[in-house]
């Protein structure tokens, strides 16, 4: 019985490890999911999408480049989200991991002058967007102190958001505007963001991170009014991926967490034959 105990044990660590494998924000998609089509195949077939775990979510953007024009170079194809928690039994923090797959490159379309946007976050789908992270890439002086950066919305005045630069006023915003005052706020050291782009065939990954606690944290996970929004666009607006996400989320504890749990369990079994 003792044997079984401790096999019983092993066997759940690795099963839960298995159903809650971490992401690593490092612009490569095999942490969220595998893809069976052609990946140099410009169209998306989100059909050979197939999920690492059931803890990740995900929105397809079914209409192609709208509500502008163009083609590959334009379009967002697909985002993942996903929320762990090393604790969940107190609001001690998780982390938010974003993943979404799109044609425009990071670094932007320099023949058109266009950027690619920051990621807005509306952290329990309110309606209001509460934190913003800049994910161009773009080779100018702006742009390389930006990438990465994350942006807390503390009220009135707290930033400005900047609207794309055609008429499709679904796509706004596309990025904070740091040319005001006050400055908006920075908060990148208290969040830990990640940012991280990779590319395969002609289809860009981007790969954002955070950590969050406390009233986010809440926001999240709340069973009344938890949820998640998202929106990205680039600077001319040609696409929009918008996510407004209405259902909590459940805490899922980081791989590290589970295996300790295992080993805490398999500890006991032994405990028990050497104290019996």
């Amino acid at each position: 019985m003792k044997k079984l105990t401790v096999a019983f044990a092993f066997a759940m660590m690795a099963v839960m490890v298995t159903g809650a494998s971490a992401v690593t924000t490092d612009g490569d998609w095999s942490d969220w999911f595998s893809y069976g089509g052609d990946v140099n195949n410009d169209n998306w077939d989100e059909n050979q999408v197939t999920l690492n775990n059931g803890n990740i979510r995900t929105q397809v953007d079914e209409e192609g480049p709208t509500p502008g024009g163009g083609d590959q170079l334009y379009d967002i194809e697909q985002i993942f989200y996903s929320y762990e928690d090393s604790d969940p039994n107190a609001l001690t923090g998780g982390r938010l991991y974003i993943g979404m797959v799109t044609g425009f490159p990071p670094e932007g379309v320099d023949a058109d002058n266009l950027y690619a946007g920051d990621m807005f976050i509306d952290m329990g789908a309110t309606g209001d967007y509460d934190i913003a992270i800049a994910t161009s890439t773009r080779a100018t002086v702006q742009d390389q102190n930006r990438f990465g950066r994350l942006w807390l919305n503390d009220g009135p005045g707290s930033w400005t958001l900047e609207g794309v630069v055609t008429p499709f006023t679904t796509s706004n915003p596309y990025r904070v505007d740091e040319n005001q005052s006050p400055q908006p706020s920075d908060r990148t050291a208290l969040w830990s963001p990640e940012v991280a782009w990779g590319a395969m065939g002609p289809h860009n990954f981007l790969e954002i991170s955070f950590e969050v606690a406390g009233f986010f944290e809440d926001s999240l996970t709340n069973p009344n009014f938890g949820g998640l929004g998202l929106h990205w666009t680039m600077q001319c607006g040609n696409d929009v991926i918008n996510v407004q996400d209405n259902t909590p989320f459940a805490p899922v504890p980081e791989p590290s967490t589970i295996v300790l749990l295992g080993m805490g369990l398999v500890g006991g079994a032994f405990r028990k034959k050497f104290t019996a």
